[in-house]
């Protein structure tokens, strides 16, 4: 990451985390914002049970959420405000003395192995429920070291040796997400948050069907990844909802990116994605695909899993490029609106979709969005599947294009998004 991506990066997370601090009081601090932050990103979604820890007695864990005998467990660390303020430009380094290891070890010997170590309520809390799915073979548990920065060469020598000291035992993997992680999540579509989607794709097999106004090909799954990290959620303005962050069938695709026999076979057992385009061109030599004012109707729950896959370090973007094929339709349209529509209808079944969200994109719900909106005090009127949670995840970047005013002011002190606004 250069040195500018890095500064606006870091203005954003600043930025993200001051107004978390505002619009909730239970927040009292910096680290506190930066553990909710983070347990959010890392939660298992909506349906999980996600606590934060960090206090007294954790033990080296600010948070865990659990769902179905899978947990996320999650140590936070970051540097001062005041550093980050002075010094966006800058990476903080971590050695010995911030330990970081010693509290991830801790963490782990008191959950898994032999400690007597003296815990909160919170962390036995957590002790008791891993300790009762200890005999099921489908217990899985993910540590993550969460650092606004990043770890020494001692320090990152001492992780790996943690890392492959607990690689060993079943279903237990170790993943650090550093600065680089983190603030390249916060620059998701700042690359080109204005003007038309445009997508490049590579073929492999060099091997496009092609017919009057729509081509079919195999495409690699990294194009997806760069397409969303370049446009964000405007790749899917057309979309009926958004990412739906408990969703097994998502859980399900990630879990099969991670695996060189289910990568190569990923084509097989992925519906794809459709997209509805001003136009596209095929090279000769039909190694790529230019597709312009692309919008993806049919998809989003792949590309978004596809996306948390690497972000996750589940897969690497060079495994997706080599080992990972994705079915893609582009469909050349005059009116984006209306066929659309009648495409969303007809293919959106990889998750359940509720009748309403067929009406998501009518003019009707537009009008009644902006009258909500313009109300005292505001209220959001969520049209469309976990559009809340989408667009306010992305630091609100996109929500005032959308909505026509800033998250914040639909999110009064003593109220939480889940009082208002959830239609």
């Amino acid at each position: 990451m250069d040195v500018e991506a890095l500064q606006r990066g870091t203005e954003l997370l600043v930025k993200h985390l001051d107004n978390m601090m505002n619009e909730d009081p239970e927040i009292s601090d910096w680290s506190a914002a930066f553990e909710n932050y983070a347990m959010s990103k890392f939660s298992l979604g909506n349906y999980a049970t996600t606590v934060r820890v960090g206090g007294k007695g954790d033990l080296g864990i600010d948070f865990y959420s659990e769902l179905d005998r899978k947990y996320h467990i999650g140590q936070c660390k970051i540097p001062a405000r005041d550093y980050l303020e002075a010094h966006p430009e800058k990476i903080r380094e971590f050695g010995p003395g911030s330990k970081v290891i010693d509290d991830l070890s801790t963490a782990l010997r008191y959950l898994l192995g032999d400690s007597k170590l003296r815990a909160n309520d919170r962390v036995k809390q957590l002790y008791g429920l891993i300790e009762a799915d200890r005999s099921h073979q489908d217990l899985v548990l993910v540590c993550f070291l969460i650092v606004y920065g990043k770890l020494d060469a001692r320090t990152n020598e001492s992780f790996q040796e943690l890392k492959a000291e607990w690689k060993k035992k079943q279903n237990v993997s170790i993943i650090l997400q550093d600065i680089e992680d983190l603030a390249t999540e916060f620059m998701v579509g700042a690359a080109r948050s204005t003007g038309d989607v445009d997508l490049a794709f590579t073929i492999p097999d060099n091997n496009v069907m092609r017919s009057k106004d729509y081509c079919y090909f195999l495409a690699s799954a990294s194009d997806l990844y760069t397409g969303f990290q370049q446009y964000g959620w405007r790749l899917f303005d057309l979309n009926l909802r958004y990412e739906i962050k408990n969703s097994t069938v998502n859980g399900d695709i990630i879990r099969s990116l991670s695996h060189q026999r289910t990568r190569r076979q990923f084509h097989h057992f992925n519906n794809g994605v459709i997209i509805l385009a001003k136009n596209y061109r095929v090279r000769d030599d039909q190694s790529g695909v230019r597709v312009s004012g692309a919008q993806i109707v049919n998809g989003l729950q792949t590309v978004k899993s596809i996306y948390n896959a690497v972000t996750m370090k589940e897969v690497t973007f060079d495994q997706l490029t080599k080992d990972c094929l994705v079915q893609v339709k582009v469909i050349r349209v005059d009116d984006q609106m209306i066929l659309g529509s009648q495409i969303v209808y007809a293919t959106n079944n990889q998750n359940p979709m509720a009748p309403r969200n067929l009406r998501a994109n009518d003019l009707e719900q537009k009008t009644l969005r902006s009258d909500f909106a313009m109300l005292s005090p505001r209220w959001f009127l969520q049209v469309k599947q976990g559009e809340w949670e989408s667009l306010t995840q992305e630091q609100g970047r996109f929500f005032k294009d959308v909505v026509g005013f800033p998250p914040a002011e639909f999110r009064p002190e003593h109220l939480n998004h889940h009082d208002r606004g959830d239609a």
